[in-house]
C-alpha cells in the first residue's frame, strides 16, 4: 500500500493506493474493459492465468475506483450474458446492438449501486462468484427483462418497429442529461472523460451502438461521421428525432 499526496490551498490530501486482484473465466472482452476502465482512472493492469485457466487481473488503485469499475463490469457483462440467453437466434447488426444497449441501460445506475453495496471488503474478487452468490435477485430481474424483450422483439415486422421498441425502453428511463462524443471512442463532452467500451459482440460498430445506448445520453455528437457506416449514423440520427 502507498499513499499519494495532493496539495490544495495549503491542505494535504492523501489517496490510499492498494493492490487488488479480479478473477474471472478467460474472456478478452472483460480483460479489455478492465484495462480501459482502470487506465481512465490512471492505473495499469497486469494479467496472469491461474491454475484453473482463469484470468487474474491485478491492479493498484484506490478502493473507491476498484469498487466503481468492478460494479460496472459485473453489471454490463453478467447482464449481457443473461439477456443474450433470452434470444435463441444469433441476432447481429448495428440496430440489434442499439437495442441491446437500451436493454442494458435499464436501471443501470441503480444496479451498479446494488452491486457496489454487496461487494465484500476484500482485496481479491471473483466476478463469477459475485454473480452466483450475491446477485440472485438481479439475475431474476434480468431474466424477466430478457423474456419480455424477446417477446416484443419477435413481434417487430421491420426496422421501424425495432426503432419504436428501442424508444419504448428508453422512454422508461431518465436520460443522463449529458452529451456523448463519438470519435475513435466515446467520451463526455462536458469534461472530456473517456469511457471504456464493452466489446461484447466483436463487431466494432455493433458494440459502438450498444455502448452509446447503454449510457443513455441526452445528445450524441459525431465530429467526423464519415468514419462510420451509414447504418450507424442513420441510427444516431433517428434516435434524435
Amino acid at each position: 500500500m502507498k499513499k499519494i499526496r495532493f496539495f490544495e490551498n495549503e491542505n494535504i490530501y492523501y489517496v490510499r493506493m492498494e493492490k487488488f486482484t479480479i478473477t474471472f473465466g478467460r474472456d478478452e472482452a472483460i480483460s479489455r474493459f478492465l484495462r480501459e476502465a482502470f487506465s481512465v482512472n490512471g492505473s495499469e493492469t497486469t494479467e496472469t492465468v491461474n491454475a484453473g485457466g482463469g484470468t487474474v487481473v491485478s491492479v493498484e488503485t484506490t478502493a473507491g475506483v476498484l469498487r466503481t469499475v468492478l460494479s460496472e463490469t459485473v453489471v454490463i457483462f453478467c447482464k449481457n450474458k443473461v439477456l443474450s440467453k433470452a434470444f435463441p437466434e444469433n441476432r447481429k447488426g448495428v440496430l440489434y446492438g442499439a437495442f441491446m444497449g437500451a436493454l442494458l441501460g435499464q436501471e443501470f445506475e441503480d444496479e451498479k449501486e446494488t452491486v457496489c453495496f454487496r461487494l465484500p471488503e476484500s482485496k481479491d474478487f471473483n466476478i463469477d462468484g459475485i454473480f452466483t452468490f450475491l446477485l440472485a435477485d438481479l439475475d431474476y430481474s434480468w431474466r424477466a427483462l430478457g423474456v419480455l424483450a424477446n417477446r416484443l422483439f419477435t413481434q417487430c415486422r421491420d426496422e421501424e418497429d425495432i426503432f419504436a421498441l428501442i424508444k419504448y425502453f428508453l422512454g422508461g428511463e431518465i436520460l443522463s442529461g449529458r452529451t456523448l462524443v463519438l470519435d475513435d471512442g466515446i467520451y463526455y463532452d462536458d469534461n472530456n472523460e473517456d469511457l471504456p467500451c464493452a466489446r461484447v459482440t466483436g463487431d466494432y460498430e455493433t458494440d459502438t451502438a450498444l455502448n452509446l445506448l447503454l449510457r443513455k445520453p441526452t445528445e450524441i455528437i459525431v465530429p467526423m461521421p464519415k468514419k462510420y457506416s451509414n447504418e450507424l449514423i442513420g441510427i444516431i440520427k433517428r434516435l434524435g428525432e
